[in-house]
């Protein structure tokens, strides 16, 4: 027999594989409408206030992602053309 999950366990599971898919497909907008979402939700009682907290590790860690990937961007164009990396040269 299946032990029985309560509904915070559910909805935990279900914030949680939502947040892995908006991660996988690096949706900020979507992570945002989430937490905006699940704040409303405790804000009525809905959920436990330790839910909001993988949305908002999920949007942090998107950030720094996006925050990272343009960092390398701009500094992979200040390189001068001799050093790009092999894949990036035009031959």
């Amino acid at each position: 027999m299946g032990r029985n999950v309560s509904a915070d366990e559910h909805t935990g599971d279900l914030i949680n594989t939502s947040v892995k898919a908006l991660q996988l497909n690096r949706n900020c907008q979507l992570l945002n409408v989430l937490r905006k979402t699940l704040t409303l939700m405790v804000r009525k009682r809905y959920l436990k206030n330790s839910m909001l907290s993988s949305v908002r590790e999920a949007r942090r860690e998107y950030e720094y992602d996006l925050l990272t990937d343009r960092t390398s961007l701009k500094s992979l164009l200040r390189l001068p053309k001799h050093m790009y990396p092999m894949e990036d040269r035009l031959v």
